[in-house]
């Protein structure tokens, strides 16, 4: 194995793994929605920061910047918090009946 065989693994390993962070976060954010709360600032906060190191580490590689993963990254991210911003809006105006 050479040695830049070596660093694509560990690159992998390290997308890898901040996906399955942001992906478990993601989902965490999501569990606040289902039960009519509003997720914290903290949670929305963390989330963020790993979605923004997942998207970065993913348009920067051992060749260089990729522009096309970064804009493809970065709409996917958009429309995910899209949605969920969406859905905190209609779980703040409707509340269920107590």
């Amino acid at each position: 194995m050479g040695l830049m065989q070596i660093s694509q693994l560990f690159s992998g390993l390290i997308a890898a793994v901040f996906y399955v962070a942001s992906y478990l976060s993601f989902v965490q954010l999501l569990k606040y929605l289902c039960n009519w709360l509003p997720p914290n600032l903290l949670a929305w906060a963390f989330t963020s920061i790993l979605m923004a190191f997942l998207i970065t580490h993913l348009s920067l590689s051992t060749e260089g910047f990729d522009g096309t993963s970064l804009i493809i990254s970065v709409v996917l991210a958009s429309i995910l918090y899209f949605v969920v911003a969406n859905i905190r809006e209609i779980s703040v105006v409707s509340l269920p009946p107590a």
